[in-house]
């Protein structure tokens, strides 16, 4: 398995063009990336087109940015602002121009992508269709009868409830047959994870599944985890019926991969995750979601690139997007710290996962980790941030979340409610359910 680099700057280009997140501009040249020429207006603002380049230095993919100017007339050539980065050694991948916009307009922006990305709003129930195949109906439950025993599917940032059932179609280790001889009925909750916060999403929750008052199982993957908790511990209503949540890959005390100091080389080891993943080829985990990350992120850059070039513009980034910064595994991340502070209303399990690969196809993996000493170091995301316990975070992770996050509520973990799959394992975060022993988990904690 090789990198095809025309392919991947191909599928890059698509998911931008999906989203709607980019511009109708031409390509910049190569050329013109690499002219560094400031041009400022008299209000200080920069001028032209953001361009976030990919290049391929040493076997890992990184980003860099650019403001390119545009030649307005014969005499005068385009020149960048930002890209002095690039070498004569880099290898080229892809260029990607992104629209400069007020920051104002990043609100709708979000909300643009979060209608294509997660489509589905509210709750929809899970039915098999002419077979073992299960489907979503979409139709939303707010009448659901209250006398009802309920398991729901909560998804992740960059997912949707389609996703959920593309990752259960063909009834993986006869999980659905299991859940529809268990439950009266078996929900997922579609939901935007960028426009907003993880605690909005469960006010939401609340006001759809909030008068139920039969037993409730959850089932949460990644920042669905956090909302999950939002909604049994938080902001929903309490119950005298059992409330149980299994979190898996969940950011329960945020992820380094939300820093906002860290955005460069967040969307550097995100890039390469996608890589992975299309070289690898596989349809169940596919890359669509960590390549949405870098056109919405790349949005986001190229909204404020215009408006703020006094400031270090990519340390903005993350903050500016709500689903983001809910997750942040930073020290002041109040919503994270009210969050850990408050007690348990409901029984907890998680599944977790030590995500060291020994397949080429991951190597780049080892250069985004504090524990591995490379001349890449300015792009560790892992293990190089103090979390909001105000100690340092560990190396260990799935590729997306920390490992010591998963398990990390405020309150120890019990050892018989939590499933751990070790580096050998090579389990990464969007592999979860791909793995026969997640679904025997869940079934004997939830049985």
């Amino acid at each position: 398995m090789t990198f095809d680099a025309s392919a991947f700057a191909d599928a890059l280009r698509r998911r931008n063009e999906e989203l709607r997140l980019g511009t109708d501009d031409a390509e910049v040249s190569v050329a013109q990336l690499r002219r560094s020429r400031r041009r400022l207006r008299r209000d200080g603002r920069q001028e032209g087109q953001f361009v976030l380049t990919l290049v391929r230095r040493d076997g890992v993919l990184r980003w860099e940015e650019s403001l390119v100017r545009p030649a307005r007339s014969p005499r005068r050539r385009a020149g960048s602002v930002g890209g002095g980065a690039l070498s004569a050694d880099d290898e080229i991948v892809a260029t990607i121009p992104f629209e400069t916009r007020p920051p104002n307009q990043i609100v709708s922006l979000l909300d643009k992508a979060d209608g294509v990305l997660s489509p589905e709003r509210g709750v929809h129930e899970l039915v098999a269709t002419g077979g073992a195949t299960p489907s979503f109906k979409w139709r939303r439950l707010t009448g659901a009868a209250p006398d009802k025993r309920t398991l729901l599917l909560v998804h992740g940032t960059f997912s949707s409830l389609g996703n959920v059932e593309k990752g259960w179609a063909g009834d993986k280790a006869g999980f659905f047959a299991w859940a529809k001889a268990n439950y009266d009925q078996v929900l997922g909750f579609g939901h935007p994870t960028l426009g907003v916060s993880p605690i909005l999403n469960a006010v939401a929750l609340e006001r759809e599944l909030g008068h139920l008052t039969e037993e409730i199982d959850v089932i949460a993957h990644s920042r669905g985890g956090l909302v999950t908790r939002w909604w049994l511990d938080g902001v929903g209503t309490p119950s005298a019926a059992r409330r149980r949540a299994v979190l898996v890959g969940s950011p329960m005390s945020g992820t380094s991969l939300a820093s906002p100091a860290r955005v460069r080389a967040v969307m550097g080891l995100v890039t390469n995750i996608a890589s992975a993943l299309e070289t690898i080829g596989t349809v169940t985990t596919p890359a669509a979601p960590f390549m949405s990350f870098v056109s919405v992120l790349g949005s986001v850059l190229g909204g404020i690139a215009g408006t703020l070039a006094k400031l270090p513009i990519a340390d903005a980034a993350i903050s500016m997007v709500p689903g983001l910064q809910g997750q942040s595994r930073v020290g002041n991340n109040f919503e994270l710290r009210e969050l850990r502070a408050r007690p348990q209303r409901a029984e907890y399990f998680s599944i977790t996962s030590n995500f060291e690969p020994e397949t080429s196809v991951w190597r780049f993996w080892r250069y985004f980790r504090k524990d591995v000493l490379l001349d890449l170091g300015a792009d560790v995301v892992f293990g190089d941030e103090t979390g909001i316990d105000g100690k340092k975070v560990g190396v260990e992770n799935d590729l997306v979340v920390d490992t010591s996050s998963m398990t990390d509520l405020g309150t120890p973990f019990a050892e018989k409610r939590v499933r751990i799959y070790g580096p050998k394992d090579e389990v990464h975060h969007t592999a979860y359910f791909e793995k026969p022993d997640t679904y025997r988990a869940i079934r004997d904690w939830l049985s």
